[in-house]
């Protein structure tokens, strides 16, 4: 029998558990290092990217990250302190830090190495720490050791003067800040500068909204040689109600998508969900709840926060098309469907939660809802200890009905679901009529079906039919007629739709694949997918005209048909040609537009 003791972690295996830490996404890892600095009362974040072709490559992939702030700094204590696992050093103070895991979590979710410098005089008194999980692993690394004096190192001094300018804005890094370096980064994905500071910028818009619209914070993506990439991070509000949205709408046009637009006239496509009881479109909300720590029972406030599309951007008499998500501006709505959770000024998390669960309703991205509270109520919504996301989650109130202090999701449940019933009710009325005034298929494919009738030749797509039952085709019809707006199809509209030689679907699957076309056959229907967040789509598609859109559609219909109609020995070869089109098209694009792609 064994009768020594044992280390409570095995560190040698420990760091593979480590860098597998969590985190859902590199957005959500390089958060935690912004939220410290936020924490730090920094008013501006530089997040640079350096990147390099690696050995084993031929594209670009990023190397190293850095957070670059202006906060207050850290005693050489902190420094070496700030790379503990569970070493909180706010448990006593408002903000958004608390549980003292973001920074060496986050950074070896990324990179095996990470270093911080910190001053709180002046630059020249640095004091610098380092974590290595690789050496940890390798037992050369026991402890961390206490910070030393040392330098800015080189690549990064020349942001270290006074009166640096960068995106129109100017700074001083040299009175007090930290600087927080990811090395050998091996886990950033997107690995390309552009595709990453695209995410980033989606994603710390949204995440940071408030901090941003208010002033009291800045985010910069830098690039740390290419200028064409910096940018100054807009907020990007589900709630769509900031005027310095990233997205604001042209009532003369409200199917455009007005991007980071300087036009004249443009304004908030949402306004406040206003009510007789709630005259501001906000509910305050009193949550009752027994303290664990205090062992007392307390009480705390959620405000709630409803917006709706205004009418001039959603009704007949303006939005003209009889299917607004599928216009610029409402695919671009539809990436923001959903209920926002913010905590402290800062959102953890977004979802459905349970509130709702038709999600193919046409009328749902037509409004929004945003949970905010503040950090003594993390106990109630269970919030996860790298501010990722909370517990609300659908319950049965008969289960709580003896409960003295029930879920917060029951004390939410009837104030959320009341009010997205009206609002979506209200968005119905607007576009009553829109449904039976809408076609079932488009222009372009009805005229890709007549020119393509008669014909009798073999297709993948109607040998993968024949395989299928009545049901599934039916199901597979509604999905696409529900996704364009026709949320309660009629038998006779999805016997329309499957009579058609090809269906051509728009949708953002950037996160999948930079292509800016796709073809699936898989259920029966030879579909060509328009690929929203492409580039060729982002750049040029989205102003297209309508006879320019329709031939556009034409050109790409004519290509997946004839894929479809290959000869199964030719059919693998085909859709590597339509792939490496794809590629030779971004390739030659990212080139024109001067980015990499």
């Amino acid at each position: 029998m064994n009768t020594e003791e044992m280390d409570i972690i095995n560190i040698s295996d420990y760091g593979d558990a480590l860098r597998n830490s969590g985190y859902k996404d590199i957005e959500s890892a390089m958060a935690e290092i912004v939220d410290n600095s936020i924490q730090a009362e920094a008013k501006n974040v530089l997040v640079i990217i350096k990147d390099k072709v690696p050995s084993w490559g031929r594209k670009s992939q990023v190397c190293e990250v850095a957070f670059l702030d202006d906060g207050t700094g850290m005693t050489p204590e902190w420094v070496q302190g700030c790379l503990r696992f569970g070493n909180g050093t706010r448990k006593n103070v408002k903000g958004m830090g608390k549980f003292g895991v973001g920074l060496p979590q986050s950074s070896l979710y990324a990179c095996p190495r990470v270093e911080v410098y910190s001053w709180q005089d002046n630059i020249e008194e640095t004091y610098s720490a380092f974590l290595d999980i690789e050496m940890v692993s390798r037992g050369e690394m026991k402890k961390i050791k206490p910070a030393e004096k040392k330098n800015i190192p080189e690549e990064y001094r020349r942001y270290m003067k006074k009166g640096l300018k960068l995106c129109g804005s100017e700074f001083d890094f040299t009175k007090h800040g930290t600087l927080v370096l990811w090395k050998a980064c091996d886990n950033v994905v997107p690995s390309t500068a552009s595709a990453l500071f695209k995410r980033l910028g989606f994603s710390f818009g949204k995440k940071y909204r408030h901090l941003i619209y208010s002033g009291e914070r800045n985010i910069f993506l830098i690039h740390d040689t290419k200028d064409q990439y910096n940018e100054k991070i807009r907020p990007n509000d589900p709630l769509f109600l900031m005027e310095n949205n990233i997205v604001l709408g042209n009532p003369d046009s409200p199917e455009k998508l007005c991007k980071k637009s300087v036009e004249d006239g443009l304004e908030p496509i949402f306004e406040p969900y206003k009510t007789e009881f709630c005259k501001d479109g906000i509910v305050h909300q009193k949550i009752k709840y027994w303290d664990r720590e205090t062992k007392m029972a307390k009480e705390g406030e959620v405000d709630i926060t409803f917006s709706i599309v205004k009418e001039k951007f959603y009704d007949m008499d303006h939005m003209k098309n009889p299917n607004p998500g599928n216009t610029p501006m409402g695919t671009y709505v539809g990436k923001l469907e959903g209920i926002s959770v913010v905590r402290e000024g800062r959102e953890i998390d977004f979802g459905e939660f349970g509130f709702y669960s038709d999600k193919n309703s046409p009328y749902h991205r037509w409004w929004g809802c945003e949970i905010a509270f503040n950090r003594d109520l993390d106990q109630v919504f269970k919030v996860a200890n790298n501010k990722q996301h909370v517990e609300l989650i659908k319950l049965e109130g008969t289960e709580y009905e003896e409960e003295e202090y029930k879920p917060v999701w029951l004390q939410l449940e009837k104030i959320i679901t009341d009010k997205i019933s009206e609002m979506q009710k209200r968005n119905k009325n607007l576009r009553k009529g829109s449904r039976k005034n809408s076609g079932t298929t488009t222009p372009a494919e009805e005229t890709a079906t007549k020119a393509e009738a008669g014909s009798d030749v073999p297709t993948e797509s109607s040998e993968i039919r024949k395989t299928k039952t009545d049901a599934e085709l039916k199901s597979a019809a509604e999905k696409i007629l529900q996704e364009r707006g026709n949320y309660d199809p009629e038998e006779e509209e999805t016997k329309q739709l499957l009579l058609q030689k090809v269906v051509i679907k728009e949708e953002d699957v950037s996160q999948y694949t930079n292509s800016l076309f796709m073809l699936s056959v898989d259920t029966g229907i030879c579909i060509c997918t328009i690929n929203t967040g492409s580039l060729y789509y982002e750049n040029y598609v989205i102003d297209m005209t309508k006879e320019a859109k329709l031939a556009f559609e034409l050109l790409l219909a004519s290509f997946v048909r004839t894929v479809d109609e290959a000869s199964p020995e030719k059919r693998p070869s085909y859709k590597t040609f339509m792939n490496d089109w794809n590629f030779k098209l971004n390739k030659y694009l990212s080139e024109f537009l001067g980015i990499d792609n």
